[in-house]
């Protein structure tokens, strides 16, 4: 087996979730309270009727206390259960794709199993909170067209998908993604999303070990110090980038973002030259641009936020297109940090075309 491969297979057996003691002891006890004070009276009463019989020694006494014991225990029992499922925190996979029938059912499948280390069961959650598996994927099997339009609507139909689950659903909860779309789309999503909600992005890795999904793009305040938050907070210094001509940027800027297979810098020089366009280089220093599954994901995603967003603060820079080339989970983690605020405009390569057309404004992504 490769290096690359043991590589691979360590780095998702160190990110396999754990819960821990801790965890259940933040649901215990607030359930058993809750249960205390919803069932106070009941609880009152049994305690009463307990010191009756203890004080009276003929055995009608004992035997009454008994009945009443078993008649309020189910009802205590049936309190508390429901106060777990309220305080249990509650995980949820969010699918996304757009691909063919047979791909979408798979890669669901996949996501679903992913998603059971963490306490997720469909049946349970169906039975439970009446969370079916349509409330939780969308597949569209013919590829996006070139109408901004049809990009908008399909970001926003997930910012409220999200929002429809937060209020179905009570107590703490965090949502697992799973994306197999293009990643002007992932930027999209992640932007009409914003930093509000808790959640772990699953990075398709096929040979990662006994599932293809990796949880590279965990913004829960378990998995990071800061939470979702810190997409927001920008970087003094680049580790995994480099970054040609940031400082020559004025008016039009076009930003050619390179970390993955496709490298698009060729195709966005001859469209900037077209359009009288500045253009600045953000590129991976991984060979081939290809990231690992070890590197530290939050950070380069924080690194590419803060590039864009020093270019937006420019006065020299009127307008920032960028065209991506990037792992969906990490363009998804770039749309969060940008929001929905700044004019970005977003590129898509249309292999059909063999152009560029710009698919999303990020500031229009608001219902």
């Amino acid at each position: 087996m490769s290096s690359e491969n043991n590589l691979v297979i360590a780095t998702s057996q160190s990110l396999q979730p754990r819960l821990s003691a801790s965890a259940r002891k933040r649901v215990f006890l607030p359930s058993i309270k809750h249960a205390v004070i919803e069932d106070f009276d009941r609880i009152l009463f049994l305690s009463g009727a307990t010191v009756a019989a203890v004080a009276e020694h003929a055995w009608q006494f004992r035997v009454g206390a008994i009945a009443i014991a078993l008649m309020v225990a189910p009802k205590l029992l049936g309190s508390y259960q429901r106060a777990v499922k309220i305080y249990r925190e509650k995980h949820l996979p969010v699918v996304l794709g757009i691909c063919t029938d047979d791909e979408f059912r798979n890669m669901t499948e996949d996501a679903l199993e992913a998603a059971r280390p963490y306490g997720f069961d469909e049946a349970a959650y169906a039975k439970d909170y009446a969370v079916l598996r349509q409330d939780l994927t969308y597949h569209r099997e013919d590829e996006l067209s070139d109408d901004p339009e049809v990009w908008r609507l399909v970001a926003l139909r997930e910012k409220r998908r999200i929002s429809s689950l937060q209020s179905k659903i009570a107590g703490k909860k965090t949502f697992h993604f799973f994306l197999r779309c293009p990643s002007a789309l992932g930027i999209g999503i992640g932007a009409a999303l914003g930093t509000k909600h808790e959640l772990i992005c699953h990075h398709h890795q096929p040979g990662a070990g006994p599932l293809d999904y990796l949880p590279l793009i965990d913004v829960t305040c378990a998995g990071t110090p800061d939470g979702v938050r810190v997409l927001k907070s920008r970087v003094s210094t680049f580790q995994y980038l480099d970054i040609k001509d940031a400082d020559k940027a004025t008016n039009i800027v076009y930003v050619a973002l390179f970390l993955a297979g496709h490298d698009p810098r060729g195709n966005v020089q001859d469209l900037a030259a077209a359009n009288s366009a500045s253009v600045v280089e953000i590129v991976s220093r991984f060979p081939a641009g290809t990231i690992p599954p070890d590197a530290d994901w939050i950070l380069i995603a924080r690194e590419i936020v803060t590039v864009l967003l020093q270019l937006m603060e420019r006065r020299e820079v009127k307008e920032v297109h960028l065209f991506p080339s990037i792992p969906v989970c990490l363009a998804f983690a770039v749309g969060m940090g940008l929001d929905n605020r700044a004019p970005f405009t977003i590129h898509h390569w249309f292999a059909k075309l063999r152009q560029y057309k710009p698919v999303l404004q990020l500031n229009e992504l608001r219902d």
